[in-house]
Formats: C-alpha cells, sequence, structure tokens
C-alpha cells in the first residue's frame, strides 16, 4: 500500500484520500444506521406481533365461549324437555337458537349414564348445511371421524375445540363443553369462518393461525391447510407455545423459508393457541429501502466533495509539480534557478526556501569546483614532483643523443652523412618536445571540457609520463589494447591523472615484491562500455583497507610519502565522467583497480563526414 502511495501523484493522493474517508464514513453511517433501525423495527414487530396474538386469542376465547354458554344453556333446556314429554317438540329450541347463527351446522347432546355417556340429542341444522350443498350423512361421517370423548373435553379444562374437516371441500370444526357438573356434554359442528374473520383482520404480511393442545391447525387465513388438518407441532413457535408454562410469549427460529418472528398467546380454557408469524426479512426491507436512499445521497455527496477535492487538489499540485521541475533543474546541476512564488502560505515559503537553497547551491557549487580544481592541480604537481626522476631521465636521454650526434656532424665529410645526423638529431628532438609537450599538457591548469577520445591514446598518453618512473624501480610495465572500442566522453587530462595515480600506486605497493610487473590495458566492457585496467603484483590489500580506499586522506604509505587524496580525487573524477572505479585484492595477490567508462551518446557523436572533438 504504501509502494502504491509514492507511485501515485499528490493531487490523485488528495482525491483518494477524501473519496476513501467519505466513503468509510458513509459505509459506517450506513452499517451503523441500519442496524440501529434494524433492531428498532425489530424490537416494534416483537411487539407488534405479540400484541396482535394477544388480541386476537382474546377474541377467539370471546367467540368460543359465547358459543359455549350458549350451547350449554341449549343443553340444559334440551335435557328439561326431554325429562317432560308433554312439553311439547323439544326441536324447537334448537332451531329457534340456533336460526340466526350460520355457522353452526349441528349439535349434539350427551348425557352420563353411569360410567359413560349416551347420546341424548342430535341435530343438523338442515337450513345451513343447504347452502354448503353438505347432506346430513356427510355431517355424520364427520362426527364419527372425530367423536366425542368426555375425558379429553375435562383435561381441557371443559371447552375443546378439535379439527373434524373433510377433505377436499368441508373445513369443519367441533366445539365440545361439558356442564360444571360433569353430566353433560355439548357439542356443536361449526364452520372455521366462525373464528376467520379475526385472523384475515390481522397484519397482511403476518400468518396468524389457530392450534389445538397437540399443535394441530384448527383455524388458518388458508383453508386448504385446516382442510390438511396440517400438524405444526414441531414449529419453532407452536413447540414453544404448547411447551412454555407462560400464557403468552416470543420465539425467533428457522423455517425452510428462513428466519421468522414468532409470538402466541393461549387461549384458555381449551389449551389452545394463537400463533402470529412474520418473515424477518420485513425487519430489513424497510432499512433496505432506507440503505438506497441514503447511497443515492451519498453518491451525490460523493461527486461533489471530489469535484471539490480535484480543484483544490490542483491548487496545491500545481506549484508542488513547479518546483519538481526546477528540482530536477538543481538534480542535473542547473544551480540557481527559481521558482515563482504566487502565495503567502505555507507553499509560497516552501519556494522561498527553495529559491534560497538554489542560490546557496550555486554559490557553493561554485566554491566547491574551484576548490576541487585546486586540488587536482595540487594532486598533478605531487605527481610531477614524484615522476621528476623519470622524466628528467627521459627527457636526457634525446638530449644526449642530440649533443653527441651535433659533435659527430661537424667533422662529416659529404652532404650526405651530414643529412644522415641530422634526420637522427630531429628524432631526438621530436621525442624530447613529445615528452615535455606531454608534461606541459598535464602540468597545465584547465577548465574542464568533456570532448569525444580515443581510450587507446588516452591511456598511451598517461604511460608515457609514468613508464620510466616505474621502470626505475625495476617494475615491468606490460601494456595491452583492444581494437573497436567505442569513442568515450571525458577529459585526456583528468583521466590521464587518473592512471597515473593508479600505475604510481602499484609500483609502491611492488617494493619489495620478488616479482614486479605492472599490467595497463583495455577491454570492451558490457553493455557497450569500455575498460581499463591497472593491475600490479604487489602485497594486497585485506577487505577493511579495500572498504576505506576511497575515503579522502586515508593512506597506507609511510608518513609524509603521501596526502591519502589521490584515490578520493581519482573516484570524484570518475563519477563525473559517469564511470565507475573498483578495486579487487587479496593480500599477497596483488590488486587489480577496474575504471569502467560509458561509450559516447548518440547525440554527441561525429555525424557522417564530420570530424569529432580533438582530445
Amino acid at each position: 500500500m504504501a509502494g502504491l502511495a509514492m507511485r501515485l501523484s499528490i493531487r490523485s493522493q488528495i482525491v483518494l484520500l477524501v473519496s476513501s474517508v467519505l466513503l468509510v464514513a458513509m459505509g459506517i453511517y450506513l452499517a451503523l444506521a441500519t442496524q440501529l433501525f434494524t433492531s428498532d423495527k425489530l424490537e416494534a414487530l416483537s411487539e407488534s406481533n405479540a400484541q396482535l396474538a394477544g388480541t386476537l386469542a382474546e377474541e377467539v376465547r370471546g367467540s368460543v365461549h359465547a358459543t359455549v354458554d350458549k350451547l350449554l344453556y341449549f343443553g340444559a333446556e334440551m335435557a328439561e324437555l326431554s325429562r317432560e314429554p308433554s312439553a311439547g317438540n323439544p326441536h324447537r329450541p334448537a332451531t329457534a337458537l340456533f336460526a340466526n347463527d350460520p355457522d353452526i351446522l349441528g349439535v349434539e347432546i350427551w348425557e352420563k349414564e353411569g360410567p359413560s355417556y349416551r347420546r341424548l340429542f342430535q341435530e343438523g341444522c338442515t337450513e345451513h348445511l343447504e347452502p354448503l350443498r353438505v347432506p346430513p350423512e356427510l355431517l355424520e361421517q364427520a362426527r364419527g371421524k372425530v367423536p366425542m370423548n368426555a375425558d379429553l373435553v375435562k383435561q381441557s379444562g371443559g371447552v375443546l375445540l378439535q379439527n373434524a374437516s373433510l377433505p377436499p371441500f368441508l373445513p369443519l370444526l367441533r366445539l365440545s363443553a361439558i356442564s360444571q357438573d360433569g353430566n353433560r356434554v355439548v357439542v356443536a359442528d361449526m364452520k372455521p369462518s366462525r373464528l376467520v374473520p379475526a385472523f384475515n383482520r390481522a397484519f397482511q404480511r403476518a400468518e396468524t393461525y389457530l392450534v389445538d393442545g397437540q399443535g394441530m391447525v384448527l383455524v388458518h387465513q388458508d383453508d386448504a391447510r385446516v382442510l390438511a388438518h396440517e400438524s405444526r407441532s414441531q414449529w419453532g413457535a407452536v413447540r414453544q407455545a404448547l411447551q412454555a408454562p407462560g400464557s403468552e410469549g416470543q420465539h425467533e427460529f428457522e423455517v425452510p423459508g428462513g428466519t421468522r418472528l414468532g409470538a402466541w398467546a393461549k387461549v384458555r380454557p381449551g389449551k389452545m393457541a394463537v400463533i402470529v408469524e412474520l418473515p424477518k426479512a420485513e425487519t430489513t426491507r424497510s432499512a433496505w429501502e432506507l440503505v438506497q436512499k441514503s447511497v443515492a445521497f451519498a453518491m451525490a455527496v460523493l461527486v461533489v466533495a471530489l469535484v471539490l477535492s480535484v480543484f483544490f487538489a490542483r491548487r496545491v499540485s500545481d506549484p508542488l509539480l513547479a518546483l519538481q521541475e526546477k528540482m530536477e533543474s538543481v538534480s542535473r546541476g542547473d544551480f540557481g534557478v527559481e521558482v515563482e512564488v504566487s502565495s503567502g502560505n505555507e507553499l509560497g515559503a516552501l519556494a522561498a526556501a527553495f529559491n534560497r537553497m538554489s542560490r546557496e547551491l550555486g554559490a557553493r557549487e561554485r566554491a566547491l569546483l574551484e576548490a576541487h580544481q585546486q586540488l587536482i592541480q595540487s594532486e598533478k604537481l605531487s605527481a610531477l614532483g614524484e615522476m621528476s626522476a623519470g622524466l628528467a631521465h627521459e627527457v636526457k636521454n634525446p638530449m644526449v643523443g642530440i649533443c653527441g650526434f651535433s659533435e659527430l656532424g661537424a667533422h662529416v665529410d659529404t652532404l650526405e652523412e651530414a643529412h644522415e645526423y641530422f634526420a637522427l638529431i630531429n628524432a631526438d628532438a621530436q621525442r624530447a618536445n613529445e615528452i615535455l609537450q606531454n608534461l606541459l599538457a598535464f602540468a597545465r591548469p584547465e577548465q574542464v571540457a568533456l570532448s569525444s577520445l580515443d581510450v587507446n591514446e588516452t591511456v598511451h598518453g598517461a604511460v608515457q609520463l609514468f613508464a620510466h618512473q616505474v621502470q626505475l624501480g625495476g617494475v615491468k610495465l606490460v601494456t595491452s589494447y583492444a581494437d573497436g572500442l567505442p569513442m568515450i566522453m571525458g577529459s585526456a587530462n583528468q583521466l590521464r591523472q587518473v592512471l597515473i595515480n593508479l600505475a604510481m600506486n602499484g609500483a609502491h605497493a611492488m617494493s619489495g615484491s620478488q616479482e614486479k610487473v605492472l599490467t595497463v590495458s583495455t577491454q570492451l566492457a558490457p553493455e557497450g562500455r569500455v575498460q581499463i585496467l591497472v593491475k600490479d603484483t604487489g602485497h594486497g590489500m585485506s577487505e577493511e583497507t579495500q572498504r576505506k580506499l576511497f575515503r579522502p586522506f586515508f593512506t597506507t604509505k609511510p608518513k609524509g610519502q603521501g596526502t591519502g587524496l589521490g584515490l578520493s580525487v581519482s573516484k570524484t573524477i570518475i563519477q563525473q565522467h559517469r564511470g565507475e572505479i573498483s578495486v579487487k585484492s587479496m593480500l599477497g595477490q596483488g590488486t587489480t583497480f577496474t575504471v569502467v567508462l560509458p561509450p559516447t551518446p548518440p547525440s554527441a557523436r561525429p555525424k557522417a563526414g564530420g570530424v569529432a572533438p580533438a582530445a
């Protein structure tokens, strides 16, 4: 992540930072808002479910109790009439009592006789069966499927509601009620629609239904579940309602369709329970609507924020880009450049500080260059002093020849013999002149100007200056120049100074060695570069000495015999030529210095037919 930030511009980082902060903040806000809204919604729906279950339970209890009171009254009247035959037609009370109750399809009265009960009366309300196209025989079949059971009625607290439906078209409930003395049981066959209206008025997305003490569905908004005698005894909310000791409660449970919020309320007497279920997804539906609206608003805010951040980022980054361009100029050595100070804020202060730094760097660079040139010149003079004996001998040899041949020429007899002596004198004079010209060029202070150089010529010029000096110390000098080397850009005088310093150091390192061989060679290095090697057979150096070798004022020579600046200056010169200098040495096995220089750039090479710059 840090690497990516380093590759992005400041403008991009500001925009990315603003957008990231906004996205994270909006994400956290939406998460918290959704969580709070969902939890509040969940709590509200749970309470609503519980209230709905309690309300429906009260309505069912009231309806059932009203019907039970009517049935018990009817049973008492019919039992009384049965004991007084003179009282008239015993069916008339039934017709009168249930004529305005279309949900009652039939009535039975059972009286206790000994340990069991005998049916005292049964009646089918024909006027209620005919609209349903239900024959009395079918009603009798339903009664046989769910017969009266006085023990179950007693266990249910005196009231028992059972599902006696006959699929596929007759949903039917049997309501049984026992008298207080237990001598009479009245049973009514009635339609579930008597209780359905209360459930149909419930929350449209909630599933509401009534179950008996065994978990059998008695009343449901969907008649098909009643006709199928569906059992939900293992249903989470139903199981909780049947097992819990309380009269109402709530329960969250899993079903194949997902998580549901369940609430239940018991209907007493009768061991029945009203169940209200609602998919938990309902709690998140409104939250999702909130999220959608919030996201739309957040995107609008994000767009506005991005536009503003781009605007302000540009005001910050443009001055920095201008400052970057000037800093790149400074890095290329163009000291003294300045940027325009266009504001009084931190960026303006930074620009002013950069301008001061650039001016100071320019002044220091000029002072450093002057000091460096003086140091180079000092090292040149030091090298010349060290080579003075060899140079004097090198000049003395041709001068001796000149003097000798001139004396011989004074006594010649023929012009042809005189011409021969003049030619020998001219050769020795040219040799001496070449040595002195190289010496003067090397010793003269110079204005550094890089030009295209032939490496072999430059190395050979340096060898001419130090050859006789190293040979005076008994050192054998071996040279090897590779053919076809590319031209390089550099200062011939400075490169000669580096080579002279390396050669003289090598000669000193071989003092006391049995084998004294100094090898100077040129080679083609990888990537088209040029390589110069100066190798000696001296005593070598330790790894610690090699690490310190190019430090200023570090020397392995005895005190008073070296300044310790030669290799430091040499490294600086090679670096200014965009090259590299390295050393490889082992104790007792000699030392090799390697100088690698880049070839002349294509833009600096002479065009076809042109002349390369002089060295």
